[in-house]
C-alpha cells in the first residue's frame, strides 16, 4: 500500500520501514512495548479473588485449574468466590453481576476468549473506577498471558500473591452485525491485546472446529483459511482518514 492518491481515498497513509528494530542473523526483531517488560507497580494486598472459570478452556481443563488455584490462595489466607460458566458468552453476564470492592482481583481461568468476555462484562457496566484482572492461563493459546511473562499455573497464582500490577489499554469494539455467523444485532466488545478481521477471523473460525487438535488446529485454520482465498471490501478510517 503506497501514498499515492486513488479514488476512495481522502488523505493518503503513507507507511515505512521501522529502523529501530533489532537485526539478528539477517531477520529484525521487534523491539517490544515496555507493557512486555514492566515489571509492573505494586498494590494493596489482596483480600479477595473473584474466580471466574471457563471449564471447556483448552483441553477441558479449566475445572481442575480452578480447583488449584482456590486451593492455594486459600492456603495463603485469600479468600475466594468461584463461577463456571455454561456456553459461549456466559463469562459476559457473570462478569457483569458480579460485585466487586475495592482491592479485589477478578481472576479468569481460561484463554484470551474467556479474558476478553470477562473484561466486556465489567466495561459495560460503565463504572469510572479502575478494577484488577488476573488471568491464570488454561486456554490453547494464552496470548495476553504470555505477554505479560504468565506462562503456567503456578506463576499466575505467584502473581496474584505478590501484589503488583500492570496497566493496560482496551479497544472498544462495535461490531455492527454482530460476531459472524450470528442473527445480525450489534455488540460491543473490549479488546486487551488484538483486534482481528478477514483472514484472522476466518482461521480462528476453522480453528474452533477442530479442538481436538491442540495448538495445532491454529496452524491448520490459517492454511485452511489462505487457501480459500475469501476477499472483502472494506473502508479503514484511522485517524479521520479513511482508505478504501
Amino acid at each position: 500500500m503506497g501514498s499515492t492518491p486513488s479514488e476512495g481515498l481522502n488523505e493518503p497513509i503513507g507507511f515505512s520501514s521501522d529502523p529501530s528494530s533489532k537485526r539478528k542473523k539477517g531477520a529484525h526483531k521487534p523491539v517490544f512495548a515496555p507493557v512486555f517488560v514492566h515489571p509492573g507497580e505494586p498494590r494493596d494486598e489482596c483480600s479477595r479473588v473473584h474466580l471466574l472459570v471457563n471449564p471447556f478452556a483448552g483441553k477441558k481443563r479449566g475445572r481442575s485449574v480452578a480447583e488449584q488455584v482456590v486451593e492455594r490462595l486459600e492456603a495463603a489466607g485469600v479468600s475466594t468466590t468461584c463461577g463456571y460458566s455454561a456456553y459461549s458468552g456466559h463469562l459476559v453476564t457473570m462478569a457483569s453481576a458480579l460485585v466487586v470492592e475495592e482491592g479485589d482481583i477478578v481472576a479468569v481461568v481460561g484463554g484470551d476468549g474467556s479474558l476478553s468476555e470477562v473484561i466486556t462484562g465489567r466495561m459495560l457496566l460503565g463504572k469510572s473506577g479502575k478494577e484488577t484482572f488476573a488471568v491464570v492461563p488454561a486456554g490453547t493459546g494464552n496470548s495476553q498471558a504470555h505477554d505479560l511473562g504468565v506462562h503456567s499455573v503456578d506463576s499466575a497464582i505467584n502473581a496474584i500473591l505478590a501484589g503488583r500490577a500492570q496497566a493496560l489499554d482496551l479497544a472498544r469494539v462495535e461490531l455492527t452485525e454482530g460476531l459472524p455467523g450470528s442473527t445480525g444485532d450489534s455488540m460491543v466488545r473490549y479488546s486487551h491485546n488484538l483486534v482481528t478481521w478477514g483472514l484472522g477471523v476466518d482461521s480462528t473460525i476453522q480453528a474452533e472446529k477442530m479442538r481436538w487438535m491442540g495448538p495445532a488446529r491454529y496452524d491448520v485454520g490459517i492454511l485452511l483459511a489462505i487457501l480459500a482465498a475469501r476477499r472483502r471490501t472494506a473502508t479503514l478510517t484511522l485517524d479521520d482518514r479513511f482508505i478504501t
